[in-house]
């Protein structure tokens, strides 16, 4: 995939449940194909528990951009333990930032322009953790928005007017957020995929 983060990961968090959903498609510019589900662009991730008797919770993951970013973090370190008392945020700023750079760094998908690190080419992550919407930039910063949803890639604006302006369930939402970012972005293509996690 090239020509930046063409594509639509759409984040949605209601009673007790994050829903991420993501497209499959895979566009070089010229031709937009679909992926198969084992290519998903959004994963789940358990991180390390507290100790090694101690299972990790569950982290979902949604990139956009090259498929390149998620197979570099499914290759990559295992994420970071989050203790019960820290702040979502500040674990991804402090630790998981860490981690993701790492992955990058070994899987040669990093750049370094005037000894600035940011990712190999235009992409976005949307991390799911306890509630929490986590948008990472390419040049690695995190950022929370106030509202209970997001969404990015290059049908964002798409799906962010159409969670904006529904009311009806949270899944379906989010299914019509990426059918809307498919009908007016040529880079958002189904089947759509939406994973769910429980908090």
């Amino acid at each position: 995939m090239s020509g930046g983060n063409v594509t639509c990961c759409v984040g949605l968090v209601s009673d007790g449940v994050t829903y991420l959903g993501v497209d499959s498609g895979s566009s070089s510019g010229y031709t937009n194909r679909v992926l198969r589900s084992s290519c998903s662009k959004v994963q789940r991730f358990v991180t390390r528990g507290s100790s090694d008797s101690v299972v990790g919770e569950s982290v979902l993951v949604a990139t956009c951009g090259s498929p390149r970013m998620m197979q570099c973090l499914l290759a990559g370190s295992p994420f970071p333990n989050i203790s019960s008392t820290c702040d979502p945020y500040l674990w991804a700023v402090q630790q998981l930032i860490l981690t993701i750079h790492q992955s990058f760094r070994d899987g040669d998908f990093e750049s370094h322009v005037n000894d600035v690190s940011s990712f190999a080419e235009d992409g976005e992550i949307l991390v799911a953790v306890r509630g929490r919407l986590l948008h990472i930039q390419n040049n690695y910063q995190v950022i929370e928005y106030a509202s209970n949803y997001t969404a990015i890639g290059s049908g964002r604006d798409f799906a962010l007017g159409a969670l904006y302006s529904t009311s009806f369930s949270a899944r379906n939402r989010v299914e019509m957020a990426l059918e809307a970012a498919q009908e007016f972005d040529e880079g958002t293509r189904g089947p759509f995929i939406i994973e769910e996690l429980t908090f």
